[in-house]
């Protein structure tokens, strides 16, 4: 949500480059269909995000609009069956054989879900490592009446304490919701993608705004982050929606 970004961003004071477009997969929505817990939601999103890559890769397939997955795996949380509902037959064969290769982690039993996949654009920048207290903050002037809450924060399986992470993240909600209050449509959800390298340091960022000072403002602060190393680069994937009424 974004894997390797090609811009490179050296943030000294103020100064920043432009970010550039790139795609990144979503999952709005993921149902569990047995009810007999032997996969959780958290498991098949960390699942996603190993094979997130080959997902992306399908946008050259042809593939545009959402896609409808219904998958099944055996106790050991592979694959057994998947079948995909999306326009393009190019773009079902490549986004078939990417979820054909999931594996999700801690399966107890045979399991069945369903994933609607989404490729949305994003403006994506590398971050360099520079003293957090050169990255200036969001605007004071930001609206305080904008609501927005933390609604997915997604965790790679190479992290060793995945909640640390989360609760890292839930640290800066204050500084990402002056970042959403930035953009003119505060409706819209938005997902914030990190790369991040085997010492914890956030080296990249992707996020499905439109608007550049979102985007720069997105980068600064998830700059900012002290995260656990993982045993390998992986990424977190956040997403902020508004509340609901």
């Amino acid at each position: 949500m974004c894997g390797a970004l090609a811009l490179a961003c050296v943030l000294g004071g103020e100064a920043t480059a432009k970010p550039v477009e790139t795609f990144v997969v979503t999952t709005p929505m993921i149902e569990i269909l047995d009810p007999s817990g032997a996969i959780s939601r958290a498991n098949v999103q960390r699942a996603l995000a190993a094979v997130h890559g080959e997902l992306q890769a399908c946008r050259g397939s042809g593939w545009t609009s959402d896609a409808l997955a219904w998958i099944v795996v055996d106790w050991h949380g592979k694959v057994t069956r998947v079948e995909i509902a999306v326009p393009k037959p190019d773009a079902e064969r490549c986004l078939t054989k990417a979820l054909a290769a999931l594996v999700v982690p801690s399966a107890q039993a045979r399991a069945t879900f369903v994933l609607r996949l989404r490729l949305e654009r994003a403006l994506s920048a590398d971050i360099k490592d520079v003293p957090a207290d050169s990255r200036p903050s969001p605007s004071p002037g930001t609206p305080s009446s904008v609501r927005v809450e933390l609604a997915r924060i997604d965790v790679a399986s190479e992290f060793p304490d995945p909640d640390r992470v989360r609760t890292i993240v839930r640290r800066h909600a204050e500084a990402l919701r002056a970042c959403y209050a930035l953009g003119q449509d505060h409706t819209a959800h938005v997902t914030i993608k990190l790369s991040v390298d085997a010492n914890g340091a956030v080296v990249g960022v992707a996020a499905t705004a439109s608007q550049r000072d979102m985007v720069d403002c997105y980068k600064r602060e998830v700059a900012k982050l002290s995260l656990p190393p993982p045993s390998k680069p992986a990424s977190v994937e956040i997403e902020q929606r508004p509340p609901a009424s």
